[in-house]
């Protein structure tokens, strides 16, 4: 090569048969190169054990010590070489990495449900987690949003997710993951029955201790108050209860 070195580090990903990206590897050791010069990566790994369909590894670069520099693709490659020779010039690279937090969604992940713009729910434990926009199998840790109370069930309606917890009820309204307003009610309307949750519309309804909730973006009201004494719904074993439109 001639002209002034640079420094580059470079990383790879795996990609299924059905085009799912996953988190890169860990950064290669920083190579020094001039333009015009062939780069040598060695020693990357074939596909996984396990049934991830895995097909190709997707390579990326990116100048070490750049500010704020996106790692840039740079070739698509059979998964079984573990060696590749790169010569391509910094100026005909096209398209960044876009799966640098793309995990699988956590063991356990229950209640998916369908929403707005390519997005999809789950919740764990205390925690909601959403999906990257029409990429249903990556779950960035940072779109995860904690409640403070076990997750109970959740419900799709509009741009918002109504989420019933065994204490406060949530809803988180947005159309991207990455800027969900999240919003905890101020009614202590804890969910008795997932399977009693129905999606109205525009309100969700569910089954509390106290009676049967109706709650939407004005808030949680208990629409039984004035029909049936608490003692009385209690005797139905609200736990029990099945809700359907």
């Amino acid at each position: 090569g001639t002209g002034a070195a640079v420094s580059r580090v470079y990383v790879y990903t795996y990609v299924s048969g059905w085009g799912e990206e996953g988190i890169p590897s860990p950064e290669s050791a920083i190579v020094s190169v001039q333009p015009g010069q062939t780069v040598t990566l060695s020693a990357m790994s074939v596909a996984p054990a396990g049934a991830y369909n895995i097909q190709t590894k997707r390579i990326y670069r990116v100048m070490s010590g750049t500010s704020g520099a996106a790692y840039q693709f740079v070739a698509e490659i059979p998964i079984s070489p573990t060696n590749y020779a790169n010569s391509i010039a910094d100026t005909a690279l096209v398209g960044v990495l876009e799966s640098a937090d793309w995990v699988e969604p956590p063991t356990g992940l229950q209640g998916l449900t369908g929403m707005r713009n390519g997005m999809m729910s789950g919740f764990l434990g205390d925690d909601v987690y959403f999906c990257e926009p029409g990429r249903p199998w990556a779950w960035p840790p940072r779109y995860r949003q904690p409640t403070g109370f076990k997750v109970v069930g959740t419900k799709a309606s509009g741009s918002s997710l109504f989420v019933a917890t065994k204490g406060n009820p949530y809803l988180m309204t947005g159309a991207d993951p990455a800027s969900m307003d999240v919003v905890k009610m101020t009614s202590r309307q804890a969910c008795v029955s997932k399977r009693s949750m129905v999606d109205m519309g525009d309100t969700i309804m569910y089954a509390s201790p106290d009676g049967m909730i109706a709650a939407n973006e004005a808030g949680a009201v208990l629409v039984t108050e004035n029909l049936i004494t608490q003692k009385a719904w209690r005797s139905f074993n609200p736990e029990s209860i099945l809700g359907a439109y």
